[in-house]
């Protein structure tokens, strides 16, 4: 973007809509992908903008993370939910079993994990 963007505002404009819309910098995302959503989208116009009909018309009124704390509530009788556990291995064994090691040195073996991350910090 630094090559093709000559002014710093339309950078910076273009870096805060694709942090807002994609919750990453440009720099992480590749223009295949981009290209791809904003062409299912109805293009740029419709991807960025919040008017009636484009694709930032709805919220959520408790924001996204209400999404995942409603789920966890209706799974939580049936699994074992463990929140702000710092990860630093997940190896899946040849038996199709997981294995995670905490950053607290704890091993949790299950038969599957699933991990919760906003996409900034899956990116790194």
């Amino acid at each position: 973007m630094k090559l093709n963007a000559s002014f710093v505002a339309v950078r910076d404009v273009l870096t805060t809509a694709f942090r807002t819309t994609f919750g990453v910098d440009p720099s992480q995302m590749s223009m295949l992908y981009f290209l791809t959503v904003s062409k299912s989208a109805g293009g740029v116009e419709k991807l960025f903008e919040s008017t009636e009909g484009a694709a930032q018309e709805f919220t959520i009124e408790k924001g996204a993370g209400s999404i995942v704390d409603c789920l966890a509530r209706d799974i939580e009788k049936d699994v074992n939910i463990l929140l702000e556990q710092a990860v630093n291995t997940v190896e899946q064994n040849d038996d199709g079993s997981v294995c995670v090691l905490s950053a607290a040195g704890r091993i949790i073996r299950c038969k599957s994990a699933c991990d919760c991350l906003y996409p900034s910090i899956s990116a790194s």
